[in-house]
């Protein structure tokens, strides 16, 4: 997985473990996000929740995508809690002030680069 597909993945991975689901409205706003930033990002993003299917962090439902460990849903949701922007909020408040608000508040964000590290 290279770098773009890893910071989304980070991205899917703490909106799947704080939301409880990563949502299909969750994917098309990180869609729309990343698109600003790369080309064929709902691709991109495909390719990273196979990797996540793959290895066993993500589980496909009706309603989206679960991490289906809990010990590993509360490590996710513990380690970033406190400086998660909602996928569905970032997108709504880029459309009010026209900023990029790809990323999260806070430490580990670089905002040249959206995702975490």
């Amino acid at each position: 997985m290279d770098d773009e597909c890893y910071g989304m993945a980070m991205e899917v991975l703490v909106e799947a473990a704080i939301r409880d689901v990563f949502t299909a409205a969750a994917r098309h706003c990180l869609e729309q996000l990343y698109s600003q930033v790369m080309t064929d990002a709902p691709g991109r993003i495909t390719e990273a929740l196979d990797v996540l299917e793959h290895d066993g962090y993500l589980e496909a439902h009706i309603d989206g995508h679960h991490i289906p460990f809990r010990l590993l849903k509360d490590w996710w949701a513990a380690r970033f809690r406190d400086h998660h922007i909602p996928l569905e909020s970032r997108l709504s408040e880029q459309g009010r002030s026209g900023s990029d608000l790809m990323g999260f508040r806070g430490r580990n964000s670089d905002p040249n680069r959206g995702g975490v590290r």
